[in-house]
């Protein structure tokens, strides 16, 4: 998988679902959110946006995980 971001938090939470196997259609893996524990707000922010922009996650709403799009998982097993 290559990086498609200038932010390196995006390409951190696209490599942590391909390690943790994430399909199109499933949640995160709680390894994501820990991740966001070491960042600030501004840069969580920032990482989400861009990754919802290129279609990678789908927004789930406040009360739930987001979910990998299928284009997510084409980009990350090459598909």
């Amino acid at each position: 998988m290559m990086p498609f971001s200038h932010l390196p938090l995006a390409d951190q939470i696209m490599a942590a679902a391909a390690k943790h196997n994430v399909q199109a259609g499933e949640p995160l893996p709680v390894a994501v959110y820990d991740l966001f524990l070491k960042e600030n707000p501004q840069q969580i922010g920032d990482a989400l946006t861009e990754l919802y922009t290129n279609g990678f996650l789908e927004d789930a709403g406040s009360y739930e995980v987001d979910r990998l799009t299928q284009a997510g998982a084409d980009y990350i097993y090459g598909e």
